[in-house]
């Protein structure tokens, strides 16, 4: 998934201009996974992310994500967030599922289990 972001960037003011990367705020990319989450049927409880995602190229974050199903299960994971192209303040980024530390241990603890 592929999201296009129009941000503004910073630019110190002095002698000399320095700019600064643009980045997409927190708040708004917290609301564009839970938006996607939504369009796919599965509205999320909460979508948690640590900071702003800064417009440089492979720039990555992860935010973390807690869904309750229709039967009441909570599930978590931690979709990994990464800068695929930055045009002059549009921030294009790729949002991917991926398993926390906690889920990947769990899943092999149960894999390992089951073949012996």
């Amino acid at each position: 998934m592929v999201t296009s972001v129009v941000v503004g960037f910073v630019v110190a003011s002095g002698c000399s201009t320095t700019q600064v990367a643009p980045t997409v705020p927190k708040a708004e990319l917290q609301e564009d996974i839970s938006n996607r989450l939504a369009e796919l049927g599965s509205v999320p409880k909460s979508v948690i992310c640590p900071d702003d995602l800064v417009g440089e190229v492979n720039k990555s974050i992860r935010c973390a994500v807690t869904t309750v199903s229709s039967t009441g299960t909570t599930s978590s994971f931690e979709p990994l967030v990464t800068v695929t192209n930055v045009e002059g303040t549009k921030v294009n980024y790729d949002v991917v599922p991926t398993e926390s530390q906690g889920q990947l241990e769990v899943r092999v603890a149960q894999q390992l289990a089951q073949a012996y």
